[in-house]
Order: C-alpha cells, then structure tokens, then sequence
C-alpha cells in the first residue's frame, strides 16, 4: 500500500501545505512549511521516505552545533 501524501500531514518538521500541480522527476511535487516559517517545495518520494525532513535549517543548526563543539574541544 502506498504512502498517502494529503494536506496538513508532517513529516519531521515540514508540513504539507498543498500539492503544487507540478511533477519532477515523475513525482508529485508538494508544498511545505518548516517549523521555522520557512516554505519550500518537496518531492512526494522525499517526503514518504524521510530523506527531506526540514527545509535546511535542521542542517545549518547541525553544523553550528558542531562548530561550537570542536571550537570548544580545542579550547578556543
């Protein structure tokens, strides 16, 4: 059975807004809204599987993390 991709569903922190009308790739393209407020546009087959769980933020905030980790561990 597949994944039913429907309005207002979340995944991680994107929530569908709409389907956009467009396909890429073969695949339904839909809109989505981050936690953070930023809006973005996702594949149906990223959004089912996990691989687009934010709109980057989850990525930038990732890398700052660490940033002040390794910043910290050469006692910086």
């Amino acid at each position: 059975m597949k994944n039913r991709i429907s309005p207002n569903q979340a995944y991680g922190l994107l929530t569908v807004i709409r389907e956009t009308g467009e396909r890429r790739c073969g695949q339904k393209v839909w809109e989505c809204v981050c936690e953070c407020g930023t809006h973005c546009e996702v594949l149906s087959h990223n959004l089912a599987s996990g691989n687009t769980k934010s709109c980057g933020c989850l990525r930038r905030k990732g890398r700052i993390i660490r940033d002040v980790r390794s910043r910290n561990a050469c006692g910086v």
